[in-house]
């Protein structure tokens, strides 16, 4: 099973992701995606931001050297 990194995580995406969710291990963050919480998805497969995560080349290596090949954008517009 794929494991996910869910940033920036607001009460009604446990409900609509977690619970509508069989394909997936997704763990849940509080804290924005940056280049300081980019550590906190080491072994993971991908990440899920929200749009004012902060997507930064320095974030994007830390994911890279962490084993994130995938990210993945929760917003509109």
């Amino acid at each position: 099973m794929k494991k996910i990194a869910f940033y920036d995580t607001k009460p009604y995406d446990k409900i609509w992701f977690g619970e509508l969710n069989t394909k997936y291990d997704i763990e849940y963050f509080e804290s924005k995606l940056n280049e300081k919480t980019a550590v906190l998805a080491n072994g993971f497969d991908g990440v899920i931001a929200f749009v004012n995560d902060e997507i930064n080349a320095k974030a994007i290596d830390v994911l890279y050297d962490g084993g994130v090949k995938v990210i993945a954008m929760r917003c509109a517009g």
